[in-house]
């Protein structure tokens, strides 16, 4: 994977991610177009962000961000991160099951990305990652990645891990440290669901979705998103998150 430039005024995941297409399986797509409620949520947190100057501005991308891994810093440090955000056009988006997928062009992005999204326990909409570039090539690995990915969950095999997972540490040791740690829940729940299998809910943009249900100890759901990477990469598409979703 390739790294190219940051956006202003985005946490947690700060760099664009260039990545190719996905869609190996039946889509299952619930709904697309800017009239959905991924897009809206998106889009006002950008506009809020855009010309806040203080907390008080900033109450709706607050409540979004504690329930995101990737947030939108708000109010903006600077006045040039705000310009940033407002060079910020949706362009589409699509539903996928429990995920979904809203693009976009900037200035950062000219010839476009996507922000990727799932839903959390409480069935509402939270931001994963921000700024994926895709190339919009086929995609036929995402399953091996998915199930390379729970094996490796449910081993807590941090070198197979490393392999099928997008991390934000460079060295296998610091994502034994600090990220793989954060699966352990899924783990639990895919040890004690030996047979569970995720199923493929969809795609777009080069980014897919999978469902994940379990029944021992408690009934529990789980999305996971996928990338293929671009041609050459080691590893040919990758897990870029799994977030607890509202039963199915």
């Amino acid at each position: 994977m390739r790294f190219i430039g940051a956006l202003p005024a985005v946490g947690t995941v700060v760099c664009l991610l260039v990545l190719a297409g996905c869609g190996d399986e039946a889509d299952s797509t619930a709904a697309a177009g800017l009239d959905t409620e991924p897009a809206r949520m998106v889009k006002r947190m950008l506009a809020d962000a855009a010309v806040a100057k203080n907390k008080q501005d900033c109450a709706f991308v607050a409540r979004v961000n504690l329930r995101s891994t990737t947030k939108i810093i708000c109010p903006s440090a600077t006045a040039q991160a705000r310009r940033s955000l407002r060079t910020v056009e949706l362009t589409d988006a699509a539903v996928h099951g429990t995920g979904a997928v809203v693009a976009f062009r900037s200035k950062a992005a000219p010839n476009g990305a996507a922000a990727v999204l799932s839903r959390d326990k409480q069935g509402q909409w939270a931001l994963k990652q921000f700024g994926i570039v895709t190339t919009g090539s086929e995609d036929t690995g995402s399953r091996k990645a998915v199930d390379a990915y729970l094996e490796a969950v449910r081993k807590q095999d941090c070198d197979a891990y490393f392999k099928s997972a997008y991390t934000q540490a460079a060295e296998t040791r610091v994502a034994c440290r600090q990220e793989l740690p954060l699966t352990r829940e899924l783990a639990d729940a895919l040890k004690a669901n030996p047979t569970a299998r995720a199923r493929y809910l969809g795609g777009s943009r080069g980014l897919g979705f999978y469902g994940l249900e379990t029944t021992k100890p408690q009934p529990a759901y789980y999305t996971i998103s996928t990338a293929t990477t671009p041609e050459g990469s080691l590893r040919p598409s990758i897990v870029l998150a799994f977030q607890r979703g509202p039963l199915q």
